[in-house]
């Protein structure tokens, strides 16, 4: 928190930082390599959930196409009369 609100803490935090041989690209490139593998985790739980709601649309467009192709037989009618009124 110094190191982004203090002016004088910035200048000797960078400082002791090129003294070890890390400067902000160093750093920026150190918190991505820590931070990939969970990147990663939730890349892929992203790619989970959007695979079943995919998955899950297909099955409602076909039971509303099964739904809508079945015959009045299917739907509970039981002769051939109660079909035509």
């Amino acid at each position: 928190m110094s190191w982004r609100s203090d002016p004088i803490a910035t200048t000797e935090i960078d400082a002791r930082l090129a003294g070890y041989g890390f400067d902000a690209h160093a750093i920026n490139m150190e918190v991505y390599v820590q931070a990939r593998e969970i990147l990663v985790l939730f890349e892929g739980l992203l790619n989970a959930a959007q695979t079943k709601r995919m998955l899950l649309l297909r099955e409602i467009k076909n039971q509303r196409w099964m739904g809508a192709t079945r015959s009045p037989i299917a739907h509970g009618a039981q002769t051939p009369n109660e079909i035509r009124s």
